[in-house]
């Protein structure tokens, strides 16, 4: 399909990077056996910074939506940033310490970035196979034109709705309570 040759492309275009991870690695993991861990730490922020590059570009350039793409690739920059700075946990920290109860519900800044990421990575798989499944019905010649539409009309509705019930379940928002 096009984002197989999209990745494929992409990952052409930056062979040379990926050999260059590999070979600085393996430089990384023989230093660290032959000589003191500290002689191959540069080695390993550049090996680090290069696979993360091979890794965000490869990730955005999957995405069809330029606007989606810039936003994966700014979100995967700035969590790298933040590794490597060492300064993750501490973010994480803050965010989980932004919080205000309601009720019941503790809704904290990193509770709501965690459930915008999940609800948009299962929507977005939601709406990959509510794709798949059109294709599928379309291709069978033995249902009529009303049934394709209503069929896919359920699927997709099915799929949707199974996405945000799964999404909000695994933050933690108790569904059945509210339904």
């Amino acid at each position: 399909t096009m984002r197989r040759a999209r990745v494929l492309l992409t990952l052409l275009k930056r062979l040379r990077v990926i050999l260059f991870c590999l070979i600085a690695w393996t430089a990384v993991l023989v230093l660290r056996q032959v000589t003191w861990p500290s002689r191959s730490q540069l080695i390993a922020l550049a090996a680090s910074l290069a696979t993360a590059w091979v890794v965000v570009s490869v990730t955005s350039r999957t995405v069809s939506n330029r606007l989606l793409a810039q936003v994966v690739a700014v979100t995967a920059w700035s969590l790298v940033a933040l590794g490597m700075l060492g300064w993750l946990p501490g973010t994480v920290a803050f965010l989980d310490q932004a919080a205000l109860q309601l009720g019941d519900t503790r809704m904290s800044l990193l509770l709501l970035l965690k459930t915008g990421l999940t609800l948009t990575v299962l929507l977005w798989a939601a709406a990959a196979v509510s794709r798949l499944v059109d294709r599928r019905v379309a291709g069978v010649d033995e249902i009529s034109p009303s049934m394709r539409v209503l069929i896919e009309k359920l699927s997709r509705i099915v799929l949707y709705t199974l996405a945000v019930v799964v999404g909000l379940q695994t933050i933690g928002f108790k569904v059945r309570h509210h339904l």
